[in-house]
């Protein structure tokens, strides 16, 4: 569907240029194989601290990549010092991607002094044009303080309007923007260029029509 007036938005200034993509595919593609596989991994690591047995996964199998997981209150401070701890398990060569769910409202990792309360999707999907680039240039500033360079967000799921209420994954949880796939779209792209415009990589969920789905399929 065409993006409605007033809903349209730039492309991100932040987009890998051709020369860094092709340096980094040379890059990997000179890593033996072992170290390839390792860099496809993300595992999950508690907000609450690294255990010894994914610290030694980690490290072993030259992972690339973790997940924060479980929600916490206690606030930037001990994120960033388990961001260091983790960082310090990489090397230069392969440094350690630190990622995190913070969409807003009930899907906020990362609560607590140094972080703002991020209100629903639905909220944000109201705003108007601009708005949320703005507040997602600051979450992405707080992201970044606290060492986390990768949010897995935004949700970009179309949930129709009469199953708000029954799409139990998104609609329930007012995670999706709106009703309109111009808008949702439109939102969607706002958010990415706020956390792109501090460094902060992101990822656009879920699977094509989970908004329609009734039951919750996780």
């Amino acid at each position: 569907s065409p993006v409605p007036e007033g809903q349209r938005s730039a492309t991100p200034s932040a987009s890998p240029s051709p020369e860094s993509v092709n340096a980094g595919l040379a890059q990997a593609e000179a890593l033996p194989v072992a170290d390839q596989v390792g860099q496809l991994f993300m595992v999950g690591v508690s907000t609450s601290g690294l255990d010894e047995t994914t610290r030694t996964a980690i490290v072993n199998n030259k992972l690339g990549s973790v997940v924060l997981l479980g929600n916490t209150t206690a606030g930037a401070q001990p994120i960033r010092m388990l961001s260091a701890e983790l960082g310090s398990l990489g090397t230069a060569e392969l440094p350690l991607l630190v990622s995190v769910d913070q969409e807003g409202g009930q899907v906020q990792r990362l609560q607590g002094e140094g972080f703002t309360r991020i209100p629903d999707a639905r909220k944000q999907g109201a705003w108007p044009e601009g708005q949320l680039t703005e507040e997602a240039t600051k979450w992405a500033e707080e992201l970044r303080s606290a060492g986390v360079a990768y949010n897995l967000a935004p949700d970009a799921d179309v949930v129709p309007e009469d199953r708000r209420n029954t799409n139990a994954p998104v609609g329930k949880l007012k995670r999706d923007f709106g009703s309109e796939p111009g808008l949702v779209g439109a939102k969607a792209m706002e958010f990415i260029e706020g956390m792109h415009s501090e460094n902060v990589v992101t990822s656009v969920k879920h699977f094509p029509g989970l908004g329609r789905v009734r039951g919750n399929t996780d």
